[in-house]
């Protein structure tokens, strides 16, 4: 399966990219690609792998030397509870990503 972004999506980050900043609020970021991809009903499986890609990639937080999180890693939710059958939940949670994803984000972090 491929990633593909959603034109929307493609062109707001290029923006965001092109723009000199010091720093990026990821929580109002990701909240506005998602406002970018809001009908999601209608989106191919590559469209949706491209908007879990950008968008939940801006919702994890960094963890602590003292605490790295249910992960054991740098990364971690922004939160958690427990469903109706008692299981944990984590938001964003590690599941949705994949090695593609991971290959992905690889490839866009590099600096030209």
């Amino acid at each position: 399966m491929s990633i593909l972004l959603l034109p929307a999506l493609s062109n707001r980050l290029s923006e965001i990219e092109a723009a000199p900043r010091s720093w990026l609020d990821g929580h109002s970021f990701s909240s506005e690609l998602d406002a970018l991809a809001s009908n999601t009903a209608n989106l191919t499986d590559e469209e949706r792998r491209g908007c879990i890609a950008e968008i939940i990639a801006h919702r994890f937080h960094p963890t602590t030397p003292a605490d790295r999180g249910p992960w054991d890693s740098y990364f971690g939710p922004t939160s958690s509870g427990t469903d109706q059958n008692g299981n944990e939940v984590y938001i964003p949670d590690a599941k949705q990503i994949d090695a593609e994803i991971i290959e992905y984000w690889k490839v866009r972090s590099v600096v030209v």
